[in-house]
């Protein structure tokens, strides 16, 4: 239950509560490199692992 995991939610709590901030910044930044990426000035692991990031926060599928 809950009371077990008590160190575990409140040591989660300050991500969870920044979580909307760090979506926000990580489409900002990854909407600032897209040209970087597609010009091949940016490997695409990052780029892409950053997309099924924000996808899976939003609720769709991952790009594979």
């Amino acid at each position: 239950g809950v009371r077990r995991n008590l160190p575990e939610v409140k040591a989660n709590a300050p991500l969870i509560a920044a979580a909307p901030e760090l979506l926000i910044a990580l489409r900002e930044l990854r909407e600032a490199v897209t040209d970087a990426y597609k010009t091949g000035r940016m490997p695409a692991e990052p780029f892409v692992a950053a997309g099924n990031v924000i996808a899976k926060a939003e609720g769709r599928e991952a790009v594979r």
